[in-house]
């Protein structure tokens, strides 16, 4: 007689799957990343990270999300490969259920900076949808050589901001 492991899943977890696992993928590019592509560009100042991201931003909001990716490789410190497999990811779930969810996009804000000490800074963003909003954010390393972005992500989950900001 064979025995069969019986595991209940929880049902928030059933019902939030699909965005259990986008968060989990997203931990793991963000976290995965080990090495500075040669081409990283350091930006000198909170002006220029503010431009980067406000540009990533606009390209999510237009839906071009290609062009969105391809602004952060050249300033992040992942490798291409994970931030090409975020990108792939990030398209297989901004579908028609995505957007019978969440409506279309209409804007996005820059709703908080913060930085700790000399060398992190924090930018985050609310991408503005018809019915709900996801949280964007980009965090920033200097190690005074001028700042690099380590870690970016997206979410639909806002509760923790009100701890963050």
């Amino acid at each position: 007689m064979k025995s069969k492991l019986m595991v209940e899943i929880p049902a928030f977890a059933k019902a939030n799957a699909k965005w259990i696992a986008v968060v989990a993928l997203c931990s793991v590019v963000l976290i995965a990343g080990a090495t500075v592509p040669s081409a990283l560009q350091n930006l000198e100042s909170r002006r220029d990270m503010e431009k980067l991201t406000g540009d990533v931003m606009r390209a999510v909001v237009a839906g071009e999300l290609e062009q969105a990716y391809a602004a952060l490789k050249a300033n992040v410190t992942l490798p291409p490969e994970e931030i090409d497999a975020g990108m792939r990811s990030t398209l297989m779930q901004r579908n028609a259920q995505f957007d019978a969810r969440y409506g279309p996009a209409v804007g996005f804000e820059l709703i908080g900076s913060k930085k700790l000490g000399d060398s992190l800074w924090r930018f985050t963003y609310v991408e503005q949808r018809e019915l709900q909003p996801l949280i964007w954010t980009f965090q920033f390393y200097s190690s005074g050589e001028g700042w690099v972005m380590h870690e970016f992500g997206w979410s639909p989950q806002t509760a923790a901001l009100y701890l963050q900001n």
